[in-house]
Order: C-alpha cells, then sequence, then structure tokens
C-alpha cells in the first residue's frame, strides 16, 4: 500500500519510528539540494509512531503535501538511498 510522500515499503514489513525519521530527514535534504520548498503532513500510524509514540511501527507514511512534483522527485531519490520500494501511488 503506497499512500503518502514516498516513504513507504511494502504493506507486509512495517517501517520503524527511527526509519520514518530518517526518511523524512533525508526528504527535506533532498528539497533542499533542489532549492524547493513543500509542506508535509503526516497523519495516521506515522504520526503514531514518530509524534505519540503510541506504537514501534507503521505499513505506510500517510501524508498530504502542498508541492507534489518536487516530493515525489525528492522521494524517489530517498527511496532509492535508503532501498525503499519506490512510491508508485503518491497522492498529493
Amino acid at each position: 500500500m503506497v499512500t503518502s510522500a514516498g516513504l513507504v515499503q511494502d504493506s507486509t514489513v512495517p517501517l520503524s519510528r527511527q526509519e520514518i525519521i530518517v526518511a523524512l530527514e533525508r526528504l527535506n535534504d533532498e528539497l533542499v539540494r533542489a532549492d524547493a520548498k513543500a509542506s508535509v503532513y503526516l497523519v495516521g500510524g506515522a504520526v503514531m509512531c514518530i509524534v505519540l509514540n503510541a506504537r514501534e511501527s507503521t505499513k505506510d507514511v500517510d501524508a498530504w503535501f502542498s508541492d507534489p512534483t518536487a516530493i515525489r522527485s525528492a522521494s524517489r531519490r530517498v527511496a532509492i538511498d535508503l532501498s525503499l520500494p519506490e512510491a508508485g501511488g503518491v497522492a498529493g
């Protein structure tokens, strides 16, 4: 299941809190490198993991983002760098 900023693994392999944080930091780095500005608003399991510490992992990272073109491009590079499956169903 792929529903976010391109930071989603196969739904059978959960993403840990630390993996999500690393991926989001890398996404930020890629956006800076591209001189792009975008907002990412996390929802769902990712928030439960990294903000509320209510669970250890999630199967996907659901998000809304303000610049789909920039996010898609940056998230593809992050997916490659971190060996994550590319998010084919990224929704902005």
